[in-house]
């Protein structure tokens, strides 16, 4: 039994939420569709959240992906998570986009121009367009040549780039700025580079990401899509957005079913 609750204050409320979620994620016919219709040219199939069949009973990511799907944050495709793959930066900034709530403000220009060199499938211009109007993204570093094979919307997300991406979507470049200069703990920490460095230890200063074997932050390795649930799910704690699908109660009781 759930009693529904109004009082902000409560310091439980971001876990009950998650938990609640996570329950109608499991139970649910919510339907999710493919991440990507415009540019695979399938027809888009939908599949009950909770069914998909690659992400199997006790996966370590299960309950970030199933909580996720239920918020119409992260879509499947043919009953398929594909949890292995690796995340495209379209992909990423799409995923961010409906993180921070912001998909009504999506344009419906197909024609919207983005910055230089900046190159994305036409499903994902929306998404990107908006994500550098909400500063996001960072115009000068993301148009800038990087020398990288592939276009930038599909070129795979490493786990320092998402980072950065993750805490601008929490409104948090301030305090990324004001721990620029501080260095990490990582082994690797020469390797981060110096314009995401702050974004490194607000993240994981707010228990975001973690480091890798050996006391690494691999901030040039690539993030799988179950992956990137989590970073996002944990990210939840830090902001107010109501989803769809989520509740927000205090848990009296849970039944059988």
């Amino acid at each position: 039994m759930v009693q529904k609750r109004s009082n902000h204050s409560l310091p439980s409320k971001k876990v009950v939420s998650a938990v609640l979620v996570g329950m109608m994620a499991l139970s649910s016919g919510t339907a999710v569709f493919a991440d990507t219709p415009a540019t695979t040219g399938a027809s888009v199939t939908a599949a009950s959240v909770g069914q998909f069949s690659d992400v199997k009973s006790g996966f370590w990511a299960e309950k970030h992906i199933y909580k996720l799907a239920a918020q119409g944050i992260i879509l499947g495709d043919k009953g398929l998570f594909r949890p292995n793959d690796y995340v495209t930066q379209q992909e990423a900034v799409t995923m961010a986009i409906r993180f921070a709530g912001l998909q009504n403000k999506l344009s419906t220009d197909t024609a919207v121009a983005l910055p230089e060199n900046v190159v994305v499938n036409n499903y994902f211009k929306p998404y990107v367009a908006l994500a550098f109007q909400q500063s996001m993204l960072n115009k000068a570093s993301e148009s800038a040549a990087t020398g990288q094979k592939g276009t930038w919307g599909e070129r795979k997300a490493s786990r320092e780039w998402i980072t950065e991406v993750l805490v601008r979507a929490l409104g948090k470049e301030s305090q990324a700025s004001a721990a620029a200069s501080k260095a990490t703990t990582f082994a690797d920490n020469g390797k981060i580079s110096a314009s995401k460095r702050g974004f490194v230890n607000v993240a994981l200063e707010l228990g975001l990401t973690n480091g890798v074997d050996g006391n690494r932050f691999d901030p040039q390795g690539s993030v799988t899509r179950a992956q990137l649930a989590t970073f996002f799910s944990r990210a939840e704690a830090y902001n107010n957005i109501k989803y769809d699908n989520s509740a927000e109660g205090i848990i009296t009781g849970l039944s059988d079913n």
